[in-house]
């Protein structure tokens, strides 16, 4: 302690106020970022579903919901891959919101050939459109087996052991997350949008595993039914958002959650456009942040802000210190990135992430902004068609 206090009188007297705030406020930031990339997000490689204690049945029944409108590519490409999962005892409940004949009977005839299929149409009506969460409730309360997950038609699984993984992990709690990545699009673009995913996913299923959950991801979500009826079903529903975030956090109580991660336990969904509808799509998921619990919002914040401060103190001391300072900023910074980019291809790997150790440089750099402009759109242009 003395040592430190010599050396800090010392960098005062070389550097003034102004070179010892920033030495010390940039030595601070590094170790906010080092402690949530070797111990809170360095917890996904880890984990160990297994360790958990046995709460539910061996092989629970499964109800996999999937509202969607007209969608033929769905049918063709994606349910003979629900229908054909390496499980006995599931159901894939389609709910069909439209008013497309020739749709719906072709879901009829599929469900009458198929028994584990079952479709429930609700058709559309102009002035009273059918919300994402309606059509969920219809699902739920049509579906036959005690747990539920819920995905997305642009959502596709990529082995037939997603619903047993799923499954597996009904046994260790009455609420499942897994991941859902972005597919593999040619091109820069592409693969930002799938770090972006990437690590949005680190940050959920990381506080999964810390016994701080705050959400999942809409394409990969699980839950026992009992939960959902004993709390009144989804809220907000002025919201045409908040199913896999709000919803969750009225059910959770940090010990019922169990994290699913692997590759053949994966999802991913349909990359619809580059960087602008990206842009759009975070835009809109993400205005139910402002409802998050304080705790969430700092475990979320803390790495983001601390992290675009740790880039502008670092620079500055490189601008306008003296050579050895400039050393110190730059040591700080190698190692920062050594740290960051050995976590995060430890985690790619889990979550079956592959060619994105470069991207995540750049993504590294420039997210805070990204996210920062996001908050700032929130205010300033709020998405008219979240509101109900």
């Amino acid at each position: 302690m003395d040592r430190l206090k010599e050396l800090a009188l010392l960098t005062y007297d070389a550097y003034g106020p102004f070179g010892l705030a920033l030495i010390v406020i940039t030595a601070i930031l590094f170790g906010v970022q080092i402690y949530y990339y070797i111990r809170i997000y360095a917890a996904i490689p880890k984990y160990k579903n297994d360790m958990r204690p046995q709460t539910g049945p061996d092989t629970p029944g499964i109800s996999v919901i999937v509202p969607m409108e007209d969608d033929f590519l769905y049918i063709d490409e994606t349910l003979p891959l629900m229908l054909t999962q390496a499980y006995d005892e599931y159901e894939v409940v389609i709910v069909y919101i439209g008013n497309n004949q020739e749709f719906a009977e072709t879901l009829e005839m599929l469900s009458e050939a198929h028994p584990k299929l079952s479709m429930t149409r609700i058709k559309q009506h102009p002035l009273f459109p059918i919300s994402n969460k309606m059509a969920l409730n219809v699902g739920i309360k049509a579906a036959k087996y005690d747990y539920v997950v819920i995905t997305t038609p642009d959502a596709k699984p990529l082995s037939s052991r997603w619903i047993p993984l799923m499954a597996k992990g009904f046994s260790k709690g009455d609420i499942v997350l897994g991941y859902c990545g972005v597919e593999q699009t040619p091109g820069l673009a592409g693969k930002m949008i799938r770090t972006s995913q990437m690590m949005c996913g680190a940050r959920y299923l990381s506080a999964a595993i810390e016994k701080h959950p705050f959400g999942g991801v809409l394409q990969n979500t699980g839950f026992a039914k009992r939960l959902y009826f004993e709390n009144r079903g989804f809220g907000f529903l002025n919201m045409n958002i908040g199913e896999e975030d709000l919803f969750m956090q009225r059910i959770f109580d940090g010990d019922n959650v169990s994290v699913v991660m692997h590759p053949r336990a994966t999802v991913r969904r349909k990359c619809w456009g580059g960087m602008k509808w990206w842009y759009k799509e975070r835009k809109a998921r993400t205005h139910s942040y402002k409802y998050y619990p304080l705790a969430a919002k700092n475990f979320v914040e803390w790495e983001i802000g601390s992290r675009a401060l740790f880039y502008f103190t670092t620079l500055a001391t490189i601008v306008f210190l003296p050579t050895e300072l400039k050393i110190f900023a730059a040591v700080l910074l190698v190692a920062r990135y050594a740290v960051v980019l050995r976590s995060m291809n430890k985690i790619a790997k889990r979550l079956g992430e592959t060619g994105l150790r470069g991207t995540y440089f750049i993504y590294d750099m420039f997210s805070p902004a990204a996210d920062a402009l996001i908050s700032v759109a929130h205010k300033l242009r709020p998405d008219k068609e979240i509101w109900r």
